[in-house]
């Protein structure tokens, strides 16, 4: 067996720092493709958890340790926020419609979804043990979030492009940009999401808080969960006609499907055609 550790502070940004050290250690042990950003969902999930909602804004400590075997890859991750056991929240039911889901959830349900086991266990100083197993193989690289905006050719179509992992760091960031380009004029917003090798929760409420922004909307506090998405059942057939989204790559493509926001989305792979379709 071959366990490396890391120690981070309970801040959101060091979690690409997380990210990177969970692909070094995969790719360093020869492991790749959907297994490994598998994994590091379902750890990012975890750890932003344990800073938003069980450190909540306090300082703190994140251990992470990961070892590989034979036949599985295991992560164990230690706090010492309150106690929080995450495998006792009930499953979201992804047959409602946006307006009847219940608040939160959706980052706890990709990370017992991804992994093959989860198990909680309360500390020796009260803290927190998750023990995440993926059964056993392609590592992408982590890119920071730069974001750039311009005008589409002769059109009114505000295209965004994004480049670099989507994350609890920086999705606010792109919500911001979104607020700049309603306040100038734009309503119509091409999201081009073909450099975004990695998505957590958080871009999910970014996606739609750009739907609500382009519409007139004010977007909703970050924390409201799932309470958020409600507005977007108010246009016709439930698709958003303002914002479009253009080459999310297969990591990315993963998240909103399981998660059922794909069918929210038109998504594009030909840029010309998705401005046109405007």
């Amino acid at each position: 067996m071959e366990t490396t550790h890391l120690h981070i502070a309970a801040d959101l940004n060091q979690l690409a720092t997380l990210r990177t050290f969970i692909r070094d250690y995969c790719a360093a042990m020869q492991l790749a493709g959907e297994i490994t950003e598998d994994v590091v969902l379902a750890v990012d999930e975890a750890v932003t958890n344990s800073i938003t909602h069980g450190y909540a804004g306090q300082a703190g400590d994140i251990y992470a340790s990961l070892t590989v075997s034979a036949d599985r890859l295991v992560v164990c991750l230690r706090d010492n926020a309150a106690p929080f056991d995450p495998t006792q929240l009930p499953q979201p039911d992804l047959s409602l419609p946006l307006e009847q889901r219940p608040l939160g959830g959706m980052g706890v349900y990709l990370m017992l979804d991804l992994m093959d086991e989860v198990r909680h266990a309360v500390t020796e100083t009260g803290g927190n043990e998750l023990i995440l197993t993926k059964y056993l193989v392609e590592m992408q690289e982590q890119s920071f979030m730069d974001i750039t905006v311009e005008q589409a050719a002769g059109t009114s179509v505000t295209i965004m492009r994004l480049m670099g992992e989507l994350d609890g760091s920086n999705f606010q960031d792109v919500i911001e940009h979104g607020k700049q380009i309603y306040a100038d004029g734009g309503r119509d917003l091409l999201l081009d999401m073909q450099q975004v090798p990695f998505m957590s929760s958080a871009g999910l409420v970014a996606l739609h808080s750009l739907a609500l922004i382009m519409r007139g909307d004010q977007p909703p506090d970050p924390e409201a969960g799932w309470s958020a998405f409600h507005a977007l059942s108010a246009e016709a057939g439930n698709l958003q006609t303002h914002v479009k989204l253009l080459g999310p790559p297969p990591s990315v493509d993963r998240v909103l499907t399981k998660t059922g926001l794909k069918n929210f989305f038109a998504i594009f792979a030909d840029e010309a055609e998705a401005v046109a379709s405007f």
